[in-house]
């Protein structure tokens, strides 16, 4: 139930993400999909929850520095 949880918590992060940053939509959904095919072979959801979260936030930050 945690491991769920995590993924609906990934997913509203997700759409918050693309609601700020739109211009980032394509390479925020990539990796979203990314995490998304890595726990379908068998990655811990768990991990792979918390590296798109980290990930996603680093492309936001390497997008603001760009500004």
């Amino acid at each position: 139930i945690l491991i769920h949880m995590k993924l609906k918590n990934l997913n509203l992060f997700i759409k918050e993400q693309i609601a700020k940053y739109p211009e980032l939509e394509e390479g925020i959904k990539g990796l979203y999909h990314l995490c998304l095919a890595e726990i379908a072979e068998g990655g811990d959801e768990s991990y792979e929850v918390d590296l798109c979260m980290f990930d996603v936030a680093e492309l936001i930050e390497d997008h603001n520095v760009s500004k």
